[in-house]
This record gives structure tokens, C-alpha cells and sequence, in this order.
């Protein structure tokens, strides 16, 4: 063994040597796996050889591996190792199947290196020399079906099944196999599938190559004729491509007064990847959707409202059936098409055993061009190019929104979809909106709202829930947005009108809830410093107004205040509307039979109710 006395001038000699001669000390990069079992399996990158490593050395992700040497789609920092000052370390994290292969290269400091141009996510490359690459990842299956999720039709007794499998997968028919027990798969379901492409995305970044990635084959399959309130065991895939793996989900209860229903609900989720990429990172996304994951697992007799439930009697493992509502900027790919491959990986665990109810944000849609535009309207481009094309073709939600009467389909592009809509579950009427397309009076959307809440049987669905991503009411700086006040001068007067219980919106990132309000007025008796108490005030007075888009963008802005100044100091006092407020990331959840709506904010840190409420018929 050396000593510690000889070490330091073995490594100086040794040091020398290396800048004298790189083959004797070529920086190496390994992998462990290289061939990967499944989507998600856990990969280990290790490097050597690396002579005065330097805080600022990362290490670059490629997918596919023939990308250009400028265009990776992420990077380690090499610091993130607890040796990386020894020039050797490694690192272990999760990688999704992208239906193509891997490469890493790795960079040191070379102040000689120019970069062209910024490509791929963005990292500069400028005083930087890429002196080891890896070898390539791949998966034992490049066809793997992945990214499931459920979504509702609003027809009673069926469900939706969709997913992804590779674009060079062989020919197949996408199949579901289901049944009542786990090793009885005895129903079968055929559908379709479809892609996009570069074509169809309409700026840039998203339909620039470096940036665009083929999204694989959609699948989509309809099951009907289900039982109300049942378990089912079920896998999607089909022979060509292979199978997921077993699967369970709990239909919803019947429609109807005397039913129930359990839904989350969050808004501006995003998704944190295992490295570092163009865009910020929604970090904390990872963390709620763990949180409600452990809900949504829970049987019913121990599930969070089993204490209001009639069905929460069972000693059994079955969990009670819950509806995920994502209200709102989903992935925040903003044009970075890999992003959705991450989304839709870390997302399956809770979207493929709850219908995953989706609704359009501003990161889905907004882009130079757009159809509909004001000058009160703050349209940017916040779909990075896309304009709703991977939205529209990687979900499909109940079909009843007038959407082609708005925006015809573009010959070759998926069909507008998932723009508004609604549907009925146990005693609650929901109705899904979107205000980056035309929601003033007159238009096809604002039509159809009225229209559909017109429609609503009360003695049926005693309960109408309201949602859209950008809210009406909002005590943040944000929400002096005057776009906000025009959502509300069009749209509140229908919600009083038809009688609107409560209201969820996202946009802003933080969570807030309102009294029942009209017009800035709380109409229930009180306000902050008020005595009403909702339970015992069953009366209608207008809406609750909750923002929940809390979930997991790591952006806010501080709260409203007459005395804010440049830098944003000053005192917030919160307006007697707002009755509680919170900038911690979290998801909600409530329940809701025939007479009673109870709801909770539960935030990520300890697990905890920070804020409940009811409302009662």
C-alpha cells in the first residue's frame, strides 16, 4: 500500500504523465447496465480518468445516441458525486424507455472549445471538450408498451386505456386484457393507435430537430359494459410489441344522488428529471404525485374519507374508486418532446389506477398565432411551439365539447380535442374549460358552457363543480392580471346564474381558497374575520373559488399588496375573500355524496391537511 506521504507526489508525477501522454491515462465512461429491462429500470454512469476535475466537468444524456454532440437532451454536473474531485465517480438514477437507445458523453474544461449554436437543452458547450462518450443503452424490449393511463368517456360502464409503444414496433392491434381476478384475464379489448410528427408542431423549439423526438405509437382502447364500483385486473400491449404488467383500477360509482364520488385534484404539475435540462424543473412534481400515489393505494376502509364513505365497511385491499383531476399546464415540455416520455414514465403509477382527467393551460397551447387573441389577453409562447398537438394526441377526454365547430382539424394534424368538455360521476356534474381559446360571450365555447349547465339535472347530480386553468379570482401579484377580470366578468354571471358550487383553477402556482363569493363580496354572511361557518350554511351564495396549482412548478410570485415595492418587498395582508392561502406544494382532494362536498389541502411536507372545508346542500 502507498502511504499518505507518497500519495500526494504519485498523483502530481501521474498528473504529468497524463498531460504528457493521454493514453495513459484515457478518461473512461461505463455503464452498468447496458441493456436496460424496462422503462424506469435504474442505471449506474461511472467515469475515471479524469486529471484536475473541475467543478464545472458534466456529463451529457443522448437519446438517441446519434444525436449531435451539442444537441443532449440533459447533463449531470459531476460535482453531484461526493469523489468527483479524485476524477472518478458515479451516478445511479432511473431511466425511461424513449423506444430508441442512450449515449453519454462526457465534457471537461478546454478554454479552446467554441460552441456554434445552443442546441438540444440548451447547455453551452463553449470552453468545454468532450473526452469520453459511453456505450450505448439500450432496452431489452424497444417496442415496450409504456406510459399508461385511464381516462373517462362520460358514458357509465366503460373506460379508456391508453399508452405508448415504439414507432418501429412490427404491425400490431393494440389489446387490453382484463377480468375480475388477477390470474383470470378473461375480457378482451382491441383500438387504434396514432402518432405526430415535426411537421405538425407549429414553432420553434418544438419543431426544430434538435429538439423534436418521435413520440412512439399512441394507443387507445375503449372497454365498455364494466360493473359500477368493481375491481378489475388489466394489461395493455399485445403480443408484436409485449405486455405491461398487470394493472388494477376501481370503476366509479353509478351516477346518481345517493352515490359518492373521490376525486384529487391539482394543478401545474410538470416533471423533474434525473438531470438538469434548458428548462427549469418542476422538482417537488415528484413528490406529490408519490403523496398521491400512497392515497389513492389506501383500501377503502383506511382511505381518507372512510369515515364519510358508505362503501368504507370492507376489510379488504380494494381502494375506493378515485378520479385524478390535472387541471392545466401538464408536462411543461414547452417544445423539449422528451419531456413527455418522462411525464407520461413517472405519472403511470397513479394515472393508470385513477381516470386521469386532463385540462388545456397556457404551456399546452399558447404559441405566436394562435386563433384567438385580444389585447387584454397575455398569449406568449408557452408551448414552446407545440400549440396543443401533444396534448391533443397523448389524452382523450369525454367527447361532448363542440371543439370543430371552433377550430376545424388541420388535414394531417391530430383532431382538436380535450378542449372542453364534461361528464357526471356519482352526485357531481364537472365541466372542464379552457381560456387560452375563445371564452367570451358568443363564441362556440361560451355557448357550450351555458348550454351545458343548463342541461344539468340537479336531482341527478346534485353537485356542479367548475374548471378551467386560469382562475378568476387570485390574491397573488399575479392576479391583478387583467385577463383574470375579463374570465370573470364573462363567466361568473353563468356560474351564479346556474348555481356553480365550487370552482378549481390552476395557472397560479400556489394554493388559495375563497369564501362563497360574487363580485370580490363574500355572500355567505362573512369573510376572513367573519363567524359564518359553510356547515351550517347550506344555502347557495355563490361559488368557492379554490386555486390549486400548487403541484409542482417551482415558480410563484409573492401576494398582492398595496405597499409591494420594486423588488417585491412589502406587506401582503390577504383580502377578506381569500379565507386561506398557502405557497407550499401539495394536491387536494374531496368527497361528495348527494348532501355533503368535504375537501382538503394536503401539502407534500409530513402529509398533512393544512386546510378543509365543506359545503352542503
Amino acid at each position: 500500500p502507498v502511504s499518505r506521504m507518497m500519495r500526494g507526489p504519485l498523483l502530481v508525477v501521474f498528473g504529468l504523465l497524463c498531460w504528457a501522454s493521454s493514453a495513459l491515462c484515457a478518461v473512461v465512461v461505463s455503464t452498468t447496465p447496458s441493456v436496460l429491462a424496462s422503462s424506469l429500470s435504474p442505471i449506474t454512469l461511472s467515469w475515471s480518468g479524469i486529471v484536475n476535475a473541475s467543478a464545472s466537468d458534466f456529463l451529457s444524456v443522448y437519446t438517441p445516441s446519434t444525436s449531435d454532440p451539442e444537441a443532449e437532451i440533459g447533463w449531470f454536473p459531476l460535482n453531484t458525486a461526493s469523489n468527483w474531485i479524485t476524477g472518478a465517480g458515479q451516478i445511479t438514477f432511473n431511466l425511461v424507455n424513449p423506444h430508441t437507445d442512450y449515449v453519454f458523453r462526457l465534457w471537461t474544461v478546454n478554454a479552446s472549445y467554441v460552441q456554434t449554436s445552443l442546441k438540444g437543452a440548451g447547455r453551452n458547450h463553449t470552453g468545454f471538450s468532450p473526452v469520453s462518450i459511453s456505450d450505448v443503452v439500450t432496452f431489452q424490449n424497444p417496442y415496450e408498451p409504456v406510459q399508461g393511463h385511464l381516462a373517462l368517456t362520460g358514458t357509465q360502464g366503460e373506460m379508456r386505456v391508453m399508452w405508448v409503444s415504439g414507432s418501429s414496433s412490427p404491425p400490431f392491434i393494440p389489446t387490453v386484457q382484463y377480468g375480475l381476478a388477477e390470474g383470470t384475464l378473461d375480457l378482451m379489448a382491441t383500438g387504434v393507435y396514432g402518432t405526430y410528427d415535426i411537421t405538425m408542431m407549429c414553432t420553434a423549439p418544438a419543431n426544430q430537430s434538435d429538439f423534436f423526438r418521435d413520440p412512439g405509437l399512441i394507443s387507445d382502447v375503449l372497454l365498455a359494459k364494466l360493473l359500477p364500483s368493481t375491481r378489475y385486473f388489466y394489461r395493455f400491449g399485445s403480443n408484436q410489441t409485449g405486455w405491461s404488467q398487470v394493472m388494477i383500477f376501481v370503476t366509479p360509482h353509478p351516477v346518481g344522488p345517493n352515490s359518492e364520488v373521490n376525486v384529487v385534484a391539482f394543478g401545474d404539475l410538470g416533471i423533474g428529471m434525473a438531470f438538469e435540462s434548458k428548462y427549469e424543473q418542476q422538482t417537488p412534481s415528484l413528490t406529490t404525485i408519490n403523496r398521491v400515489g400512497q392515497a389513492l393505494s389506501l383500501p377503502a376502509y383506511k382511505s381518507a374519507f372512510s369515515h364519510l364513505s358508505k362503501h368504507a365497511d370492507s376489510v379488504g385491499s380494494t381502494p375506493p374508486p378515485w378520479t385524478i383531476m390535472h387541471i392545466g399546464d401538464i408536462s411543461y415540455a414547452r417544445g423539449l418532446a422528451w419531456i413527455w416520455d418522462w411525464f407520461g414514465g413517472y405519472t403511470q403509477p397513479v394515472a393508470s389506477q385513477a381516470p386521469y382527467v386532463v385540462s388545456m393551460g397556457n404551456h399546452e397551447y399558447d404559441y405566436t398565432g394562435q386563433p384567438f387573441r385580444t389585447n387584454w389577453t397575455d398569449y406568449n409562447t408557452d408551448s414552446g411551439g407545440e400549440c396543443g398537438i401533444p396534448y391533443y394526441a397523448r389524452f382523450h377526454m369525454p367527447d361532448n365539447g363542440d371543439v370543430e365547430a371552433m377550430y376545424p382539424p388541420v388535414k394531417g394534424q391530430p383532431s382538436p380535442r380535450n378542449l372542453y368538455f364534461s361528464y357526471n360521476q356519482g352526485p357531481v356534474h364537472f365541466i372542464i374549460t379552457n381560456a387560452e381559446t375563445n371564452f367570451t360571450a358568443g363564441s362556440p365555447q361560451y355557448n357550450w358552457i351555458v348550454q351545458d349547465l343548463a342541461s344539468v339535472q340537479r336531482s341527478v347530480t346534485p353537485w356542479v363543480v367548475f374548471s378551467g386553468h386560469r382562475p378568476m379570482y387570485s390574491s397573488s401579484y399575479q392576479g391583478t392580471n387583467t385577463f383574470y377580470e375579463h374570465i370573470r366578468e364573462v363567466l361568473e354571471p353563468v356560474l351564479v346564474k346556474y348555481q356553480v358550487d365550487m370552482c378549481l383553477w390552476g395557472h397560479v402556482h400556489v394554493y388559495e381558497r375563497t369564501c362563497q363569493m360574487v363580485n370580490y363580496t363574500c355572500t355567505d354572511g362573512g369573510g376572513a374575520s367573519g363567524s359564518y361557518d359553510l356547515e351550517k350554511a347550506p344555502t347557495f351564495h355563490g361559488p368557492v373559488h379554490v386555486t390549486i396549482g400548487m403541484a409542482g412548478n417551482e415558480y410563484s410570485v409573492p401576494w398582492d399588496s398595496p405597499s409591494m415595492h420594486a423588488n417585491g418587498d412589502g406587506e401582503w395582508p390577504e383580502p377578506d375573500w381569500s379565507i386561506f392561502r398557502s405557497n407550499v406544494f401539495g394536491y387536494t382532494r374531496f368527497f361528495a355524496n348527494g348532501t355533503d362536498l368535504y375537501f382538503e389541502f394536503v401539502a407534500n411536507q409530513r402529509n398533512q391537511v393544512h386546510d378543509s372545508f365543506w359545503l352542503h346542500k
